[in-house]
């Protein structure tokens, strides 16, 4: 399967999660940052994630197969309200994620298996610029690699 379709199948997955917010599976805004602003902040508060995929080098499997790689990072920014209740919140949101991940190892069938996702929270609140605003976030990340079993061609 191409990365566009993997990629595709991980926005399917993070938009069944429960207050996901917006799902971007590029990073079109990069150069329109006030498109950005408006597809991640609404009422003053930001959520919505990235999601970024990067092909790695194929590992040998066997004469015949080799394992295609790739590698995904999901960045998800959420308003930072107080310490407690936003690292609460943030905690179960991304054991959420996580838990969504871990159900479909296989990305809907476009992948033979993932590793494990590792998630992690940023230790402190930090301010992001998103248009022409600057918003007080923690910013969540779950990493994982599909890897995909094909068949070796020989020319």
């Amino acid at each position: 399967m191409s990365i566009a379709l993997q990629r595709a199948q991980v926005k399917t997955i993070l938009l069944a999660v429960s207050g996901m917010g917006n799902v971007e599976d590029r990073g079109r805004f990069a150069n329109e940052p006030l498109e950005a602003q408006k597809w991640y902040v609404r009422g003053g508060r930001v959520n919505g994630c990235m999601i970024y995929a990067k092909a790695l080098k194929p590992e040998g499997f066997s004469c015949a197969e080799q394992v295609r790689r790739t590698a995904f990072v999901i960045k998800w920014l959420r308003s930072f309200t107080d310490a407690d209740s936003s690292r609460k919140t943030s905690e179960e949101a991304l054991q959420t994620l996580t838990d969504a991940l871990l159900a479909e190892r296989t990305l809907n069938g476009t992948a033979d298996n993932c590793t494990e996702p590792e998630p992690t929270i940023t230790d402190e609140p930090a301010l992001y610029a998103i248009g022409e605003g600057k918003y007080l976030c923690d910013l969540l990340t779950v990493s994982f690699i599909a890897e995909e079993y094909v068949a070796v061609t020989y020319s």
